[in-house]
């Protein structure tokens, strides 16, 4: 369900601070799980949704989303993007189907506004995120360097079908990885 107005965005904040836990004592800091409350809401903004499963009025999983200007190579039509952010289940949680339910009730909400294409960015090292989006049918599309002490892989998906096919995604994947990794350490640091 959209999230509603009893639950706060601290509860919000504590989900995912403990669904990324296991993330970062392998040393994966993603920005978004540390934000207090205030600023995740401010994150999303009005060009965003929260949406969570409940437990009772106990917060057990969210998920979120917010539009926005993509000017990368795989969004051939400049439209507006969905950006997946936000996601986490309590541990406790996790392995019931809870997360799945609640992804695919934020992509039938997505496809109902119209929307083609949604990314996301997770850590070069989250493999296990990794494997569930693409199970779900995201491809690799970019590779990325933040000010965070890691790698990011940009993943997308089409909602009425990828316009490139498998080929063209992996090979500029491979090539922005190679570029990026050539030009760039982790937390921007230029090698020369």
């Amino acid at each position: 369900m959209e999230k509603p107005d009893y639950v706060s965005w601290d509860e919000i904040h504590d989900v995912l601070w403990a669904a990324h836990k296991e993330n970062r004592d392998a040393g994966m800091h993603m920005k978004y799980p540390g934000l207090p409350g205030d600023q995740l809401e401010g994150l999303l903004g009005d060009k965003g949704h929260c949406f969570v499963a409940l437990e009772g009025r106990k917060v057990v999983a969210t998920a979120s989303y917010r539009v926005i200007t993509c000017k990368r190579w795989y969004n051939k039509t400049k439209k507006k993007v969905v950006s997946l952010l936000l996601d986490g289940i309590l541990p406790e949680y996790g392995g019931k189907g809870i997360y799945s339910k609640l992804y695919h009730f934020r992509e039938e909400h997505l496809k109902s506004c119209g929307f083609n294409l949604i990314d996301m960015d997770t850590a070069e090292k989250n493999v296990n995120i990794q494997k569930v989006f693409i199970k779900n049918g995201f491809r690799l599309v970019d590779f990325e360097v933040y000010k965070s002490p890691h790698y990011s892989v940009v993943m997308a998906k089409w909602l009425n079908g990828c316009p490139y096919s498998k080929w063209e995604c992996w090979w500029r994947f491979h090539w922005r990885k190679l570029r990026t990794k050539a030009i760039w350490k982790p937390g921007q640091i230029r090698r020369f």
